[in-house]
């Protein structure tokens, strides 16, 4: 992330900075080395709960993409060991 949230009426809109894959919009499909000199947001829905975990300042990693689902997962401490939600 870059920046903060920002609210929208349905969803909160997401600085980041694409690291790997290929990312889609408008029915092209980019690889994150040829957006490195865009401004890209990940917006999120207001309805997923997971804003709260990133307003936390939690590292956020987006490892694929389903409507139905999302899957948090929180490091709290060193060794990895983590709680899923």
């Amino acid at each position: 992330m870059t920046g903060k949230p920002r609210e929208a009426k349905y969803s909160y809109s997401v600085p980041i900075i694409p690291l790997h894959g290929y990312y889609k919009t408008k029915g092209k499909s980019y690889t994150a080395k040829e957006l490195t000199d865009y401004y890209v947001v990940l917006n999120i829905d207001k309805d997923d709960g997971l804003i709260d975990v990133i307003k936390e300042g939690v590292k956020l990693i987006v490892l694929g993409y389903s409507e139905d689902e999302v899957l948090v997962d929180e490091n709290k401490d060193d060794e990895g060991e983590g709680e899923n939600e």
